[in-house]
């Protein structure tokens, strides 16, 4: 509900047309970096541009790598547009490609499942909305992966369809958060569907300074 920065292409792409000027956002990490005989690297980027008052584009991409053992990639591109003052729609296309680099090593190599390759790509597609019912309260909602595309090597497997539904509530002291999660994993079995509530608070700097200045000229008085 609170998507208004480039990396909405991600998450809800409606939330585009919140950019009000060209915009990029750019991430790189390497988790548990220093562990020995493990080498992971993450990051993103997304870029986000208006196109007049009503239309924004966007186009990103994410990658992940375990050396030696999986690596990930996304590329994505999103669309979105205002319908009046208070909806804003998005559509979003990835393709997502992943390369098991343990099937390279002569001792995995031979396993059936590598019959056909080690690397598998495929087309995802995914949409989002947001509502303005009020300056002060935001509602939204996105399905990722809504095709389930399938990226199994031997055996199917599905990326999960996402459903996700959440507001925004500004106050004069903080923006509170909501969101709830569907995943459904495609494989049909008793627990594929879960769902994960979500709570979040956000504090802008600003705000925060201001009140501890208040707070400081009240202990000084």
């Amino acid at each position: 509900a609170m998507a208004d920065d480039a990396s909405a292409l991600f998450l809800n792409p409606a939330g585009l047309t919140n950019l009000d000027h060209p915009e990029a956002a750019l991430m790189y990490g390497k988790p548990l970096f220093g562990t020995e005989g493990l080498d992971l690297t993450q990051g993103y980027l997304a870029l986000g541009m208006p196109l007049g008052k009503k239309w924004a584009f966007g186009l990103g991409g994410t990658a992940f790598r375990g050396a030696g053992l999986l690596s990930e990639y996304q590329g994505v591109s999103g669309l979105s547009a205002r319908l009046g003052s208070k909806i804003a729609v998005g559509l979003q296309a990835s393709y997502l490609y992943h390369n098991y680099e343990i099937g390279s090593d002569p001792a995995y190599a031979s396993l059936p499942v590598f019959a056909n390759g080690t690397d598998k790509g495929n087309v995802s597609f995914g949409a989002g909305l947001l509502a303005f019912v009020s300056p002060k309260l935001q509602v939204g909602a996105s399905i990722r992966h809504a095709n389930s595309p399938d990226v199994g090597l031997q055996e199917k497997d599905p990326v999960p369809r996402e459903l996700r539904l959440g507001s925004l509530y500004r106050t004069r002291w903080a923006n509170l958060l909501l969101e709830v999660e569907q995943r459904d994993d495609g494989l049909g079995s008793p627990s594929s569907i879960t769902s994960t509530w979500k709570l979040g608070t956000e504090n802008p700097f600003k705000t925060l300074f201001d009140k501890i200045g208040q707070v400081s000229a009240m202990v000084d008085m």
